[in-house]
């Protein structure tokens, strides 16, 4: 997929550092979020949003961008913070699919859906109404 700094209806947001309930996977498995399911690896991080979303995070991608939120070591069940992190993103107009890398599976988005670019090689759909509680427009320009 083309990288969306091609694209002129990109937005530069960041990721709010907004609190998350998480714990660690005992086993494999596939978790349903709301826009497909998506595989994970036991050990990655399975999160719980405030708007009762869920979505599993690939352990080395979770060290890397979240922290506790609170008094315990990295690595234990319990609440956790992204940290902000500048992303770019474009509001869906039509119904899309992206599929996600490490082959854990396809989402899909309906017109007003955000599809997230997190690397050239990681992308991601988030529903509308999550992303206006865990994401902020930096300007709209990309």
């Amino acid at each position: 997929m083309e990288s969306l700094s091609n694209n002129p209806a990109a937005l530069r947001v960041r990721k709010r550092p907004v609190r998350v309930d998480i714990c660690f996977a005992k086993s494999d498995g596939v978790l349903k979020t709301l826009e497909g399911e998506v595989r994970y690896a036991s050990g990655d991080a399975l999160a719980r949003g405030q708007l009762g979303d869920e979505w599993p995070i690939p352990r080395d991608r979770f060290w890397q961008t979240y922290e506790p939120d609170g008094d315990f070591s990295m690595g234990q069940d319990g609440a956790y913070r992204k940290k902000p992190v500048t992303l770019l993103a474009v509001q869906l107009t039509v119904p899309f699919e992206v599929t996600l890398s490490r082959g854990r599976g396809r989402l899909s988005g309906k017109p007003g859906d955000w599809l997230v670019e997190f690397s050239s090689e990681d992308w991601g759909i988030v529903n509308d109404a999550v992303f206006a509680t865990t994401h902020e427009i930096l300007d709209q320009e990309s």
